[in-house]
């Protein structure tokens, strides 16, 4: 099982009255799970600029069962139905390509605690090759569930949470992302949330995917931000909708590439998750 981890931090509780969120699972209960991500991008290399690029839609379906409910946690193993569009999406990854492109059928299993934070994801797999192809995607499932602050909220509360450094799939790129989340309304065991997203993308230097050997882009400090909403279900590990858009400039400097100068890009995303119970 691959560590995730994570942290939240209560800023302001809200009014009152004020309630414990906690997921309370029922073990059995099985969820059809839909993620969905659309991808544009506009750049410029050496100041000639591109036309925009629009990829095809990711979308991905899953089949989640809470396997296991204990005071320390829940167990939700994943089996991956379908996977459409991955080839625009990670044909400069061509192992983690590979891997999903065959990754009907692999399964998966999250372990999370009663605050929604996943702690572990494995792969039911004994192909070391695809299991290390797996680790970014793993980090990527972690995000399928709300994580919740220790203390009681009401309207109006909002917590951050951050999370260890990512690696973006597509580029190897590092970055810190910080999520805040202000409820909008608490009915019941659902919680309507608006969500604001904020990710640092330190100075770096990155061997993208499909460089030549011995080429390098100096990646220079960039914030992407925006924002969305969810609506979370505390009977269930996962919302019963999330979208969340987010847009960016990245400024990159190639060194050791001969004819290529400064590349700017500036990219937008629309992620939608979806669950309902089977």
């Amino acid at each position: 099982m691959q560590p995730v981890g994570g942290t939240v931090t209560l800023l302001d509780p809200g009014s009152s009255p004020r309630v414990s969120l906690r997921l309370h699972p029922v073990k059995g209960n099985t969820y059809d799970v839909t993620m969905l991500l659309n991808l544009q991008m506009a750049a410029t290399v050496s100041g000639n600029s591109f036309p925009n690029l629009a990829l095809p839609a990711l979308t991905m379906t899953m089949r989640a069962k809470v396997s296991n409910v204990t005071t320390s946690g829940t167990t939700v193993d994943l089996s991956f139905r379908s996977l459409a569009g991955v080839h625009a999406f990670l044909s400069n990854a061509p192992a983690l390509e590979q891997a999903l492109t065959s990754a009907e059928g692999l399964r998966a299993r999250l372990s999370l605690n009663d605050a929604g934070i996943v702690t572990a994801v494995g792969f039911a797999s004994t192909d070391s090759a695809l299991l290390q192809s797996l680790t970014q995607f793993g980090q990527q499932l972690a995000g399928l569930s709300i994580p919740l602050p220790d203390e009681p909220v009401g309207k109006g509360a909002r917590w951050t949470t951050t999370t260890p450094a990512l690696q973006m799939t597509l580029s190897g790129v590092t970055l810190h992302q910080r999520i805040t989340y202000i409820v909008e309304d608490v009915a019941g065991n659902q919680v309507r949330l608006q969500i604001l997203s904020e990710a640092e993308v330190p100075d770096q230097i990155s061997t993208f995917p499909d460089l030549p050997a011995g080429a390098s882009l100096h990646l220079h400090g960039s914030t992407v931000k925006g924002g969305g909403v969810a609506l979370d279900d505390l009977r269930q590990p996962f919302p019963l909708t999330m979208d969340q858009a987010n847009s960016g400039t990245l400024v990159m400097d190639p060194e050791g590439l001969v004819g290529f100068g400064r590349m700017i890009a500036t990219m937008s995303t629309d992620a939608k998750i979806t669950s309902s119970k089977v």
